[in-house]
């Protein structure tokens, strides 16, 4: 695919069959974006590209856990190469423990692969636009046996109210069917 265009995204994956269907669906969704599919961080000096065009680079970690010294290599090479570029994970697992390495190791996005494709591609273009993502999960782990007192927040900085849309919101439950659920209107709960 091309790596020419003015707003890029490195899509990087040692295994070819990912690679190359997550890159078309990748390059599919994310209009405005062209799509540079790498299977090496070395490919990057390589390949013809403009480094003030890269707006992400997303690393597939499959299968590897963060604290694999493969994922770890690949992410301190892509800081090195490209020290300015916010770096996304997509990964297998959702754990927190999961996410916090990641995010430890300096990346801006923890995407699962369990998360629906749209969240995902949303996930993506908020990295690009320089913000950070991290699935529901990891703003409500927590310990299951711990409960706040009433009136306190399960969650650090929320409410009780909102860590009840959050978790509806891990739970993959859409705006509306929430509002319903905690008899509240749908605006506020997007608020």
């Amino acid at each position: 695919m091309a790596c020419d265009e003015l707003r890029m995204l490195i899509y990087l994956d040692p295994r070819a069959l990912t690679r190359d269907c997550v890159g078309r669906w990748l390059q599919s969704r994310l209009s405005g974006f062209s799509v540079c599919l790498l299977s090496d961080p070395e490919q990057i000096t390589a390949a013809p590209i403009v480094s003030d065009q890269i707006r992400a680079v997303v690393v597939n970690a499959g299968p590897e856990r963060m604290s694999s010294p493969t994922v770890a290599h690949l992410l301190s090479r892509v800081s090195e190469l490209l020290p300015t570029v916010p770096v996304a994970v997509m990964s297998d697992y959702e754990d927190s423990e999961s996410i916090q390495e990641a995010f430890e190791l300096g990346v801006r996005g923890y995407i699962p692969t369990s998360l629906a494709s749209r969240v995902a591609v949303g996930a993506l273009r908020l990295v690009c636009l320089g913000g950070t993502f991290a699935p529901a999960a990891a703003l409500l782990a927590r310990d299951d046996r711990r409960q706040a007192p009433a009136g306190e927040p399960l969650i650090e900085g929320f409410t009780p109210r909102q860590s009840q849309i959050l978790e509806c919101l891990r739970r993959g439950m859409a705006n509306k069917l929430i509002a319903y659920e905690l008899n509240m209107c749908e605006s506020t709960v997007k608020v």
